[in-house]
């Protein structure tokens, strides 16, 4: 049974890292370390792009990123994103 759930840990670690840029996280790590919305909420990492734009049913504009270094994508209001643009 013991070697059975080390082989059942390590199996779901990988597949844990297969999943992880899907997954929405409740902190941002890139605020947390001085950086800016749109930044990397997983690694902070400024190496970022637009994906593609959602408009919701209420007419708000949702901008899709994806982040270069770790491969999440997350997503950012409008008014984040136009700072993006001006940096």
């Amino acid at each position: 049974m013991i070697q059975y759930c080390e082989q059942d840990v390590i199996l779901l670690e990988d597949v844990f890292h297969v999943l992880s840029p899907y997954i929405d996280h409740n902190t941002n790590h890139a605020v947390q370390m001085g950086g800016k919305k749109y930044d990397c909420p997983e690694c902070g990492s400024k190496k970022v792009s637009l994906c593609h734009t959602d408009t919701t049913p209420m007419g708000y504009i949702k901008r899709h990123m994806k982040c270069h270094d770790c491969k999440k994508q997350y997503h950012i209001s409008n008014k984040s994103y136009l700072s993006f643009l001006s940096k």
